[in-house]
């Protein structure tokens, strides 16, 4: 009987990427659900790799421009943006038959909604990182940041978002609605495991959430973090 895991990820998430390398090397799937569009895939893809292909030299300015410990904070972070993409891109790569999936779907517009929830103005129109969010990154504290964001993977409610009906609708709803055939078609294809990963609050958010439209499938739904009592 083929398994679905519905795995709820925190965007920015430092721990995200070693985390989510662990489930996958434990579930072991042959099909991998993404929660992005194709075009978007491409593009985040792209910016990892330029960032692998750039990281000594980044190192040496930010080490000039603040301190060591400081650039590889900067380094730790930026590695981290996109993982929930990255991470499945390189267990695919590393594995044999594995299927990746693109099953979210939205506008350009509705994207730039998205970016601005998630970044606010640190990234620019381009959707890159800016100057001053480096600033930003170079003044956290990383243990309190990581202890808030695991913290977050707790929240269930929605309600702040349902104030705007329209970005609730936007963020929540229209994509839980598109990307559940998407799910459902890549489920009834996989062998024996489908991962797919996306925001928490589309897995335990309080409203009418994507695993409930799932539910028929037998879903088993988990948090990020929950990965690191395996």
């Amino acid at each position: 009987m083929t398994q679905l895991y519905l795995v709820g990820t925190h965007h920015l998430d430092l721990n995200g990427p070693e985390r989510l390398e662990k489930f996958l090397g434990f579930v072991r799937p042959d099909t991998i659900g993404l929660e992005s569009t194709v075009e978007n895939y491409h593009r985040r893809i792209q910016d990892h790799d330029q960032l692998k292909g750039q990281k000594l030299l980044l190192r040496l300015m930010l080490k000039d421009q603040y301190s060591p410990e400081a650039a590889e904070n900067v380094v730790k972070y930026l590695n981290m943006l996109g993982y929930e993409l990255w991470v499945p891109t390189k267990f695919s790569g590393e594995n044999s038959g594995i299927r990746l999936v693109h099953c979210d779907e939205y506008r350009k517009e509705d994207m730039k909604v998205m970016t601005q929830e998630v970044f606010g103005d640190r990234v620019n129109e381009a959707q890159e990182v800016t100057t001053d969010f480096i600033d930003d990154i170079v003044k956290m504290d990383f243990a309190d940041y990581q202890r808030r964001v695991d913290a977050s993977y707790q929240s269930n409610s929605v309600a702040e978002l349902q104030k705007d009906p329209a970005s609730f609708k936007t963020l929540l709803l229209d994509r839980d609605e598109r990307a559940e055939p998407k799910i459902r078609q890549a489920f009834s294809d996989a062998s024996h495991t489908m991962v797919y990963v996306g925001g928490t609050m589309h897995f335990f958010g309080d409203y009418d959430n994507l695993y409930e439209r799932l539910k028929d499938l037998n879903p088993t739904r988990i948090r990020l973090p929950e990965v690191d009592q395996f």
